[in-house]
């Protein structure tokens, strides 16, 4: 979701890929110290959990609504007709938008199916990150394997959307991480280790691609949880190895300016000093000094980026207040960026 204000060149003759965008993403994921994480269709019936207690299942982003396989429908509600006429007068009617989508989510389009909506949409807005974990939400639930083919080739690949990248690795760590096959076997210790090193190799690749991002909390929490709940043997009977992973990942993580960096640090520093009092003398007085630099520049960040709409559509602007705000925010923070709080090189 990104401001078109000021640009006047089309997406037509580009490739219909979302690339390089920023979201603050949704606050149940980036405000929450829990895991975020996928509910699968064979889940949703257990619903009925304690409210104090922590999911040991999935859960779904709130934007990303449970939607069921969806079939042509005979019901095609006058709603619908009238979005969808609205949207051939005019490609960059949000309002009707809005009212298609909705429509197609609850199976009164008639013969036009959710993926069939969804794709009609992305070529005005490949951008859309909302709209594409609602998609790929959809996409997982009824298991369409060759959609998620391509949406975790070519789309997520190219996205600097942290809650996409979420409900990928999520699926991921959630489908591999298991010591049955697909066909309710045992794996063997060689498909049980490669699968747990494909699962660290995903988690690698997202901090590599979004980890930067000032919303990323929530992918480094998710990537060290899994790796300290990990049993001390099999791939991990090196006890070395779990250390090693853990240390990386943190030492990685205090450096970003995210949000919780207090939490970070003060496991990391209870890690090193569990490790080794003598290292953790020599290490932790490096890091500590990176890491309130990063929490400085993290809480200078968040405030020019409060008020900025990261999900907005990016369509012609209009010299509405709106528009001239959201362009005065990104302006703003584009001027901050310039002068590269980050130190990188």
């Amino acid at each position: 979701a990104m401001l078109s204000i000021g640009d006047d060149s089309s997406e037509e003759d580009e490739e219909i890929i979302p690339i390089s965008t920023y979201s603050t993403g949704l606050s149940s994921i980036t405000n929450t110290n829990k895991p975020a994480v996928i509910l699968f269709q064979d889940e949703i019936d257990n619903e009925e959990e304690d409210e104090d207690e922590p999911l040991d299942i999935p859960t779904i982003p709130p934007v990303a609504p449970i939607i069921e396989q969806q079939l042509p429908s005979a019901i095609t509600s006058q709603e619908f007709i009238d979005a969808k006429q609205a949207i051939l007068l005019n490609n960059y009617d949000i309002n009707a938008w809005k009212v298609y989508l909705h429509e197609i989510n609850n199976n009164l389009s008639g013969n036009t199916t959710v993926i069939e909506g969804y794709k009609y949409f992305f070529t005005y807005f490949p951008r859309a990150y909302k709209q594409w974990i609602e998609y790929t939400v959809y996409c997982i639930q009824n298991n369409l394997t060759g959609e998620l083919d391509h949406i975790f080739t070519k789309v997520i690949p190219n996205s600097r959307d942290i809650d996409l990248w979420i409900v990928y690795t999520t699926y991921i760590k959630h489908k591999y991480n298991s010591m049955n096959t697909v066909f309710n076997t045992m794996k063997s210790i060689e498909e049980y280790t490669h699968d747990k090193k494909y699962i660290e190799s995903i988690y690698d690749n997202a901090i590599e691609t979004i980890g930067l991002s000032h919303d990323s909390y929530i992918l480094y929490r998710n990537y060290i949880d899994y790796i300290r709940e990990q049993p001390d043997n099999g791939i991990y009977a090196d006890s070395g190895k779990k250390l090693m992973l853990l240390r990386k990942i943190y030492q990685k993580s205090i450096c970003v300016p995210i949000e919780n960096l207090d939490i970070l640090w003060k496991e990391y520093e209870l890690l090193e000093k569990q490790t080794s009092e003598q290292l953790a003398e020599k290490v932790l007085p490096e890091y500590q000094e990176k890491y309130l630099h990063a929490k400085a520049i993290y809480n200078d960040r968040r405030k020019l980026t409060n008020q900025i709409d990261k999900f907005r559509l990016a369509v012609p602007p209009v010299r509405q207040y709106e528009d001239i705000h959201q362009l005065d925010q990104w302006s703003k923070w584009i001027k901050y960026e310039l002068t590269n709080p980050d130190n990188l090189n």
